[in-house]
């Protein structure tokens, strides 16, 4: 019996370093994903504007400073980003700083980028007297980044709308008030059965898609105090509303 247990435990020590090993590479795999999915956001519109700039050069090259200077913000932010970006993941923590933060400009920083969609076109009706928000400025760029992004993949290849609206309002599901934005598209819509699982890690329709980008959301507004939620019609659009506690109350 002391040989038989002896062994049995052998067996469940070597099964947990086993367990242990497994653990740590999918966990390593979910972060290098998160990384290449928020990279691959950052770096869009530096190779929109960059590309813009190439073609101002070849067709109009008299205009490729007056481009280029009206251009440079978009640069300059979309690096900044990649900065702080990069900032939160060496330190391999979720590096949370939450303070007040104003959600318009970040809706009008992310909203100016370009469009790399034929025919989309976005509009942003966030009111400039918009309360701050308490969230970490970083994730909250991440959070419109990845809702915008998901909107114009979804428009067809004609274009449409994406428009961001925003205020304060009691929201309909907590019944108390709070700051809620949404994002609303005019695109492909979501299918009945998929609404309940597009938060889900790794769930995805597209065939290059990560299925992180709208569970990274779920975690960034969860993070903060706040909610996110989705309605949809199917070949008509897509709303994802979130919601941040009020000013002065508690998330």
């Amino acid at each position: 019996m002391t040989r038989l247990l002896g062994e049995m435990t052998g067996r469940l020590r070597a099964g947990i370093a086993r367990l242990q090993d497994a653990e740590h590479r999918a966990t390593l795999g979910e972060v290098a994903r998160q990384v290449n999915h928020d990279i691959r956001n950052g770096i869009t519109p530096l190779r929109n504007v960059l590309r813009h700039l190439n073609q101002v050069a070849d067709h109009e090259p008299q205009q490729l400073e007056p481009v280029f200077r009206q251009r440079q913000q978009t640069l300059a932010g979309g690096l900044a980003y990649l900065e702080d970006l990069a900032a939160h993941y060496a330190r391999l923590s979720p590096g949370r700083q939450p303070r007040p933060s104003r959600l318009q400009d970040v809706v009008a920083g992310a909203v100016a980028a370009p469009v790399s969609v034929a025919g989309a076109r976005m509009i942003n009706r966030v009111p400039d007297d918009l309360p701050a928000v308490t969230a970490d400025p970083v994730n909250l760029r991440r959070i419109i980044d990845n809702l915008l992004r998901n909107a114009l993949e979804s428009l067809p290849a004609e274009g449409g709308t994406v428009t961001v609206t925003a205020g304060v309002e009691t929201d309909s599901v907590l019944d108390e008030p709070r700051i809620v934005a949404r994002v609303t598209d005019t695109g492909c819509g979501i299918a009945p059965e998929h609404l309940d699982e597009v938060f889900n890690d790794f769930f995805t329709t597209r065939p290059d898609g990560t299925g992180l980008g709208l569970s990274n959301v779920r975690r960034l507004m969860g993070d903060c105090g706040g909610t996110i939620r989705v309605t949809s019609e199917p070949g008509r659009g897509t709303t994802f509303t979130l919601s941040f506690p009020a000013p002065g109350s508690e998330a």
